[in-house]
């Protein structure tokens, strides 16, 4: 009777750290429980509408463009940005949200490289983003911390970065 308690016990357990693992997985493509193209309603089933999901325009090349903020306990852990009500992409801030491979917004360069091959580091309007195709994700980096380095952001490479530089944002495309 005893091991059968325990082998539940243990079965529960198990189940409710994949269900939480999962939560906060980041992968090719899916943000936790949120896939890319999924609609804004997936959102409000997951998040509660009135105190963890705020309608915000992002401005980005100077038009309107339609984010949704999800923080949760006051905590910012990710924006979904919009092309009408479909996902089109993620920028997550939280450490909580991990890829498969276990690199977070708590991660390094250095841990980055280990983890996947950097296909490439590109330079967006001043900010650095190290890209990863096999998951069609990017990385970024503390841009100020690699130019107080000394280091040319405009002609770098990946064997340029520093490995101590943080990851500050990961963007699912």
């Amino acid at each position: 009777m005893k091991s059968w308690m325990i082998m539940l016990c243990f079965f529960i357990t198990t189940c409710s750290f994949s269900q939480t693992s999962l939560e906060y997985t980041i992968d090719k493509g899916v943000v936790g429980e949120l896939r890319i193209d999924d609609t804004v309603d997936n959102i409000y089933t997951i998040f509660d509408k009135e105190k963890e999901i705020k309608l915000v325009d992002r401005y980005i090349e100077a038009s309107f463009s339609p984010a949704i903020e999800v923080s949760k306990n006051g905590e910012s852990l990710f924006m979904v940005n919009l092309d009408c009500d479909k996902i089109y992409s993620f920028e997550i801030f939280s450490p909580k949200y991990e890829t498969t491979r276990g690199i977070t917004t708590a991660s390094n360069f250095g841990q980055l490289k280990k983890a996947y091959k950097i296909s490439s580091i590109e330079n967006h309007e001043g900010a650095l983003y190290a890209f990863v195709d096999s998951l069609d994700i990017s990385f970024s980096l503390e841009t100020m911390e690699v130019m107080k380095a000394g280091i040319d952001i405009n002609e770098i490479k990946v064997g340029d970065i520093p490995d101590d530089i943080g990851i500050i944002s990961i963007i699912v495309l």
